[in-house]
């Protein structure tokens, strides 16, 4: 899901052509992105990158296509070209225009470091960072899993070192299943759900909740509904 989010966020808020770190999952990655939407001021020129291009899940190499694009990650693997720590890049000051750090906050060790750093090192004349994490999810290892974030955790982080923050709960506004920010330097956002509508049909999807059962926060198929009961059933019957 974050791949799909990281993307979505970057065509709506449109991606700088400055240097960027995507960051996912403790990963960098150094690449050029798209052309700047209208709705980012003062946007540099500049080399792009990518923090967290191991290849897992997804592969984001496609949205910067055509522009030099590094990968790194916390770990060497498939779609890395240098091993980084997110909380001490080795990338220079301002030298990155867009940075993406997807899905990877949950497992750094100290995110209000992590995203000093993301801040360090994006331009000081417009560039950006789009972060996601998980909130309403299971514990996961990559390889270790330390936190989760309500929208004002992410407000705060962004706050350190950005100048405008932009940051939204994906699902239900109580216990999002997702959160994204987006922080950008030496500029102003003009963002909102509205004006993402990629991302604004992912909330109303989950609004909508077609085909599935709310119980509470959480929205569940049929079949994974059955099976919950069919689980509990024998206990439940015990009981009775």
């Amino acid at each position: 899901m974050a791949l799909e989010l990281g993307a979505r966020v970057l065509v709506g808020v449109g991606a700088s052509r400055a240097a960027g770190v995507l960051h996912r999952r403790g990963h960098t990655t150094r690449g050029h992105a798209p052309d700047p939407d209208r709705r980012l001021r003062r946007r540099p020129a500049a080399r792009g990158g990518d923090a967290g291009s191991r290849r897992r899940v997804g592969d984001l190499r496609p949205i910067f296509a055509g522009r030099p694009f590094t990968g790194t990650d916390m770990r060497p693997g498939p779609g890395v070209d240098q091993v980084e720590d997110l909380r001490a890049l080795s990338f220079e000051d301002g030298s990155v225009g867009t940075a993406l750090c997807l899905d990877t906050l949950e497992h750094c060790a100290d995110p209000p470091q992590a995203c000093r750093e993301l801040a360090r090192v994006c331009s000081p004349e417009g560039g950006v960072a789009v972060i996601s994490s998980v909130m309403l999810f299971g514990i996961h290892e990559h390889p270790r899993d330390y936190f989760r974030f309500t929208p004002d955790g992410f407000r705060a982080l962004l706050e350190q070192g950005f100048d405008d923050a932009w940051v939204a709960g994906i699902g239900d506004p109580g216990l999002p299943v997702q959160v994204v920010g987006v922080g950008i330097r030496g500029g102003t956002l003009d963002v909102s759900l509205e004006k993402l509508p990629s991302l604004a049909r992912v909330q109303a999807g989950y609004e909508a909740a077609r085909g599935r059962v709310r119980i509470g926060p959480q929205q569940l198929t049929l079949r994974e509904l059955s099976r919950a009961v069919a689980r509990d059933l024998p206990r439940l019957l015990r009981r009775l």
